[in-house]
This record gives structure tokens, sequence and C-alpha cells, in this order.
């Protein structure tokens, strides 16, 4: 076991986050029924992504995954040594937070937030670190499993609930030191919180939830908080398709905490700036060179510059996006692939056989209900498509996508469930009622 992790720290905050989530759970929850359910889910997803932490970091499993991103934790650590040795307060964090907001590296924000929890805890430890990504994860599979039971129903939640809980990706990324768990923790409660607002018009905790998710997501990742807060107001601000109600004011509500709140920051023009000197071209450059110098990099001959060149870009893209590896990709892109194998078969067979049918259906009965999902993954689609250079990276990014793909999934499956007992109740014979004699009631036969 490696003695530089933090072993008891970070058991102390399994131990203090695992019951935490448990008690959260149920606040605000409508369908009480299903609190056991999403209660059971939280606690095996804590279980099963600290073991696997436990694995990757005190048992040296890190060595086969490789641990590119130590750099994040490094971070943490240097920024909390920084602010240590200028005797910041713990008032004074608000402050220095505002610095993430801006700051054109979105690594940034998780650096910022894994050096508060070092500083508040007094504790610098590379466990306790995963194991707050832990938690993240895990309440992810809960809003997850909440969003399926919402818009469709139990069983479709429950199935949300235990395929999020238990697929390797989902729990490999969140048992890391990386800031994955934290921006889909953050994307996942802004959709959330924008299903229950299309479905019952503004509250005030949802509007909340919705502006603040949206705003420390731009600390993390600020093109996934473009993409969240544009799906969000796109779902609020458009008619009903049926009905032609709209849900403008939780819109506006929404808008009004998000706009504000990046105008004082300075984040909206720090990030103006960015996109401003980051064109086509450049987008171009760092595909490319990102394609030729990675082991699992996939390099493309289409021009950005052109529409054709940029709609086979988005187009090879998401289909890499939804679907890799593909098998003759397999062969040459060394162990770390390989070991994705085993998901890969099961999520192809969800893919073509639970996700594409469940979204059809979806899309006929649901498709003001489910909107915001849609939009996100257009929009994460597009993005992801233009920039994919490298199969590994893009198995990392569609995490992202998973929990609102597997909300579909659950809708393919329910109906496959359905037409399944159709079949067997068709195949049993009709055994007709033995013959007896017949009443007469007032001159009617009975």
């Amino acid at each position: 076991m490696k003695p530089d992790v933090g072993l008891a720290a970070g058991i102390l905050t399994f131990l203090f986050l695992l019951p935490l989530g448990l008690a959260v759970i149920s606040l605000g929850e409508r369908q009480r029924g299903m609190v056991a359910l999403y209660r059971q889910v939280f606690f095996v997803a804590m279980v099963l992504r600290f073991a696997a932490s436990l694995a990757i970091y005190a048992f040296g499993f890190v060595d086969v995954l490789g641990d590119e991103d130590a750099s994040a934790w490094q971070g943490a650590a240097a920024i909390h040594a920084n602010w240590v040795q200028h005797e910041l307060a713990l008032t004074d964090l608000p402050g220095v937070w505002v610095t993430a907001l801006r700051h054109p590296m979105s690594i940034i924000g998780y650096q910022y937030m894994i050096a508060t929890l070092f500083f508040v805890t007094g504790t610098v430890s590379r466990l306790m670190a995963a194991v707050v990504n832990n938690f993240f994860g895990a309440m992810t599979v809960v809003l997850a499993a909440r969003v399926g039971a919402s818009l469709f129903s139990p069983w479709a939640g429950a199935r949300v609930g235990w395929c999020a809980c238990l697929m390797p990706s989902l729990i490999v990324w969140s048992a890391q030191t990386v800031k994955e768990p934290v921006v889909i923790f953050l994307e996942a409660t802004a959709l959330y919180a924008c299903t229950r607002l299309r479905g019952s018009g503004a509250g005030l905790r949802h509007v909340l939830a919705c502006g603040a998710a949206i705003v420390l997501l731009v600390g993390f990742r600020f093109y996934a908080a473009y993409v969240t807060g544009a799906a969000i107001f796109l779902t609020l601000a458009l008619p009903h398709v049926r009905s032609g109600r709209t849900r403008l004011g939780s819109a506006l509500a929404v808008s009004a905490l998000v706009i504000p709140a990046l105008i004082l920051t300075g984040a909206l023009a720090a990030h103006e700036a960015t996109l401003q000197v980051y064109d086509l071209s450049r987008l171009q450059d760092a595909r490319d060179w990102t394609a030729r110098h990675t082991g699992s990099g996939v390099p493309l001959a289409y021009d950005l510059g052109t529409p054709s060149g940029m709609a086979l870009s988005i187009a090879v893209g998401s289909a890499h996006l939804f679907l890799a590896p593909f098998p003759w990709e397999l062969g040459r892109l060394g162990l770390r692939t390989l070991l994705t194998l085993p998901e890969l078969v099961v999520w192809w067979w969800l893919a073509f056989f639970a996700v594409l049918p469940g979204l059809r259906i979806a899309l006929r009965a649901r498709f003001a209900e489910v909107q915001p999902l849609l939009y996100f993954i257009l929009g994460m689609g597009i993005v992801y498509g233009l920039t994919f250079s490298n199969v590994g990276l893009v198995f990392r990014q569609r995490a992202q996508l998973l929990p609102w793909l597997l909300v579909f999934a659950a809708v393919g499956l329910e109906q496959r469930a359905v037409s399944s007992l159709a079949r067997r109740r068709a195949r049993i014979p009709h055994v007709p009622a033995p013959a007896g004699p017949r009443m007469v009631v007032r001159g009617a036969r009975a």
C-alpha cells in the first residue's frame, strides 16, 4: 500500500460524506416511494467509487491507468500552500474564488475547490480529494435517476439509477482526482432543476440551483456552462409544441441570477475575450497537434474553414463520441483502452437496442419534457465533434453525456419489457369457460 495518499483522511471523509448524502437525498423529493431506491443506489455508488479510489491510489492501480492528470491534485496542493503562507482566512476565500471564474484555464476551478477542502480541514490528502469526487459521482447517479422517474416512470428511474451506478467508466472517473465528476454533477444539477421548472413553473430553490450550477460551471469548464445555459434557456423560453405554453418567467429568473453574477465577477468579459482569439484556425491547429502527438490520436483531413469540412468533422467526431472506440481501432490503442472492452460491448448493445429506440419514443411522446436533455446532448455533441482528435479523450467526454443517454436507454428497455410481456400473453392459449346452465333474468340471458 502506498503511504503518501492520506489513507486515514480519506476514510474519515468517506465516513462523513456517506451519511450526509443519505440524509439530504430525501429533501424536496415529491415521489416519496422512490427515496429508498435513491438511497440504495447512492450507497452502492459511493462504496464502489471509494473502493475504486483505494485500488487506484492506495494499491497502485494508478500506474496502469496513468496519472497524466496529477497536475490537478498537485496544483491544488500548491494553491493551498500559498494560501497558508499568506495567512488567508475563511472569509477571504469567496473573493479568491472569483479568480477561478474568470481564469482562462478551466482546471483552476477544480484546483481551487480541492485547495479549499485542504484549507478547511487543515489536511492535504489525495485520497480525501478522491472521496469528494466519489460523493459528486454518487449524487449524479441520484439526479439522473430522479430525472428518469419524473419524466417517464419509476421503473425507468430505477434502471437509470442502477445503470449509472454500475457503469465502469462513471465509476473510474468518479474515483480519480480529476474535475469530471464535479463538472457532470453541476450539469446534472442544472438539467434536473430545469426539468422541474419546465414541469411546474418557477420554484425558488430550482431557480437558485439552476443558476448557481451554471455560474460554478464557468470555473470548471466554461464552454459546458454556455451549452448548459443555452439548453436551459431554450427549454424554458420556447413554447410547448402542443399547448403553446412557455416557462419564460423561469427562464428570465435564471438569467437574472446568472448574467449579473458573470458580469460582476468579470467572468463573462474574460471568457468572451478568450473565445474571440480562439478561432477555427487555432481550433484546427490544436486538433491536428493532439491527433499527431498522442497515442490514441485520430488525424482528420477535414478543413474546418469550409462548410463541408466542418460538417464532416462534426459527423465523424460525434460518431466517435457516441460509440468509440470502434473494433478496428482496438489493436493500436494500448492496454488502457482494451480495459474498456467489457463496457464497450455492453454500451454498443444499449446504444442500438435501448438508447435509439428510447430516443424515438421520447421524441414522439415526451418531446417537451426531454428538451433540456436533447439540447444539452446536441450542444455538447457539436462541441466535441468539432474538437475530436483522440479516442481516449472522447471516451472521457462521453461520461458527460452518459447519465442522459442512460435515461433514453431506460425508456427503450421499458418498451422492450412491455413488448416482451405482451408477446408472452399473446402466446397463452385462450381457454373457454366451461358450459353451464344459463340464467335468465327478466327475459335477458346472462
